[in-house]
């Protein structure tokens, strides 16, 4: 058996999770059945599933999470990431055995779904659907450990209450996605890139690829971990499919003429480049020491070595600016100020990056994400209300937003901002390294 899973196991091995959980879900599923009027009908099955989401959604990636966050706490992680076992071993046993007991109780409620859904449901839809109920249940117990990796790397001294804050926000955000297995829009095809996909196939294969980039995200955040080095070619990957997802959904009943790559495709590539950028931005390691060695590596001309500390955020950046460009190639945008806001979306996000390295680049940089965040708000929301309750106009100062006499001028303010950030990103750099050790 895996020694983490082993391990984890035993940790987990507790009389509540062992016998009173599986005690109060089966007495829970009895109760469905005395409150239905048929005999494991299609009020029980929906009962059923919706218990067997909120088990595995809430307490599975909670479970998951605390078996990396006591890890933590209890001061044994540095002892495990200089065992022998390999950043795969060491995901699959937290990932198994740290959910092992919430699998044992939502097993219950998984087979009263599928034998009160059997007198119904064609078993061709009962497989599908039981498959997507297991995959959502293994993606939210995948991403409680990926998010727990990322707060940990972010901050060693970080406690369960920032993970589970996050995972809290993360399972409501999929049970509302999932409340409309159990509606009858369900009935109705999706059509992605024209072509009519039975919507319980195409949330099924969604998941699926959604549950493989989690499991590879984990995998690669315990690289880390254990002291490997990770390039940049799987965000790339990851950026490049989400991409190519999301334009499917855009509607076809444009015409013959319309181009699913054309003018409105290219305006949702660049929107979804930006918040992968974003996102990027708040999960790549931004420490000095990464930055140290990708410029030493840069000076000596070791691109292989570049590929391993080149920060997500520039792969992602990147990938914004090709966006860009396929955007300026529509004419219509030349009409108006499109191609002026483009620019600006450009400079505010380098602005944004140039603001994480800012608060990351200090010596004691625990909170810098949090301090970053909040300032981007700030820049974001909080100053421009200001602007709008004076009664101003100058919202191309933290907005996107060209101005409209001259509306290339309105890129000025952010070209200003970026530039001082620059500077003083460079200075910082400078006394963090050059200072006395």
């Amino acid at each position: 058996m895996n020694p983490e899973l082993k391990r984890n196991l035993l940790l987990d091995a507790t009389p509540f999770r062992q016998l009173i959980m599986p005690f109060a879900i089966s007495a829970l599923t009895y109760l469905f059945y005395l409150n239905n009027h048929e005999y494991l009908g299609r009020e029980m099955a929906m009962n059923t599933s919706i218990t067997f989401l909120i088990v595995m959604i809430f307490w599975g990636s909670r479970a998951a999470s605390d078996t990396m966050m006591d890890e933590v706490s209890q001061h044994t992680w540095d002892f495990q990431r200089m065992s022998s076992m390999g950043a795969w071993q060491m995901t699959w046993g937290k990932l198994v055995g740290g959910s092992f007991y919430p699998w044992v109780s939502g097993s219950i409620l998984l087979l009263c779904y599928v034998f009160s859904s059997a007198r119904d449901v064609a078993a061709a839809e009962l497989i599908k659907s039981t498959l997507l109920l297991i995959v959502i249940a293994a993606f939210s117990v995948t991403f409680g450990l990926l998010n727990t990796l990322l707060v940990v790397r972010k901050n060693e001294n970080a406690n369960s209450r920032q993970a589970n804050a996050l995972n809290l926000l993360m399972g409501l955000f999929v049970l509302l996605m999932t409340f409309s297995l159990f509606t009858r829009s369900n009935l109705y095809p999706i059509n992605w890139y024209a072509y009519p996909i039975d919507r319980m196939s195409f949330f099924l294969w969604s998941s699926l690829a959604l549950l493989f980039w989690a499991v590879l995200g984990a995998y690669r955040l315990m690289r880390q971990a254990l002291q490997y080095e990770n390039s940049g070619i799987v965000w790339l990957a990851f950026s490049l499919f989400q991409l190519m997802y999301w334009p499917g959904f855009i509607s076809f009943d444009l015409g013959p003429s319309f181009n699913v790559f054309g003018s409105s495709a290219y305006v949702l590539l660049f929107t979804i480049a930006i918040v992968l950028t974003w996102m990027a931005i708040y999960i790549s390691d931004n420490s000095t020491a990464v930055l140290r060695r990708l410029l030493i590596a840069a000076s000596e001309r070791r691109f292989i070595a570049m590929s391993l500390h080149i920060p997500l955020w520039f792969v992602s950046y990147v990938v914004l600016c090709l966006t860009a460009l396929l955007v300026f190639s529509e004419t219509y945008l030349w009409d108006g100020n499109g191609h002026i806001m483009v620019v600006m979306c450009l400079l505010f996000v380098l602005r944004d990056i140039l603001l994480m390295l800012f608060f990351n680049l200090k010596k004691h940089s625990g909170r810098a994400d949090a301090s970053a965040f909040l300032i981007t708000l700030l820049l974001y929301i909080l100053f421009p209300m200001i602007i709008k309750a004076a009664d101003a106009s100058m919202f191309y100062c933290f907005l996107p937003i060209p101005g409209t006499t001259w509306p290339w001028l309105s890129t000025l303010p952010v070209i200003i901002q970026v530039a001082v950030l620059l500077t003083l990103v460079i200075r910082r750099y400078k006394m963090q390294w050059l200072q006395p050790r």
